[in-house]
């Protein structure tokens, strides 16, 4: 897999940027991410909203850790799983540049998307 985001199933070196027309709007201490051409709207919680604010298109998943890490002093090894699931999770539905949507993934989602919740 290359940080280009040429990836069917991201791992820590895929960059993770939202397709455009996805963006995210903060409500309260939680984020809805709106596709603007289907109208779906995805809400996160709170730790995938901070864990999402670092999808710029520049920082790989690998680094996207490392950050979170050093920030919160949580363990290296959970914070990756929970990122690559957030990641997977998302890249599903289609919300990720260089993902191609599972045609399964629920398009409607309004469960907290931790990704110990595996949910959008």
């Amino acid at each position: 897999m290359s940080a280009g985001n040429e990836a069917a199933r991201p791992d820590g070196s895929f960059v993770p940027c939202f397709r455009d027309p996805v963006d995210g709007v903060p409500v309260a201490d939680e984020a809805v991410l709106y596709e603007s051409d289907t109208g779906d709207l995805h809400r996160l919680d709170h730790i995938a909203a901070i864990v999402c604010s670092r999808f710029d298109g520049v920082l790989t998943v690998r680094e996207i850790v490392d950050d979170l890490s050093a920030e919160f002093g949580a363990p290296r090894e959970v914070i990756e799983g929970d990122v690559l699931a957030l990641v997977r999770n998302l890249g599903s539905k289609g919300l990720l540049v260089g993902v191609e949507a599972d045609d399964e993934a629920s398009s409607i989602a309004d469960a907290p998307s931790h990704p110990v919740d595996d949910g959008c």
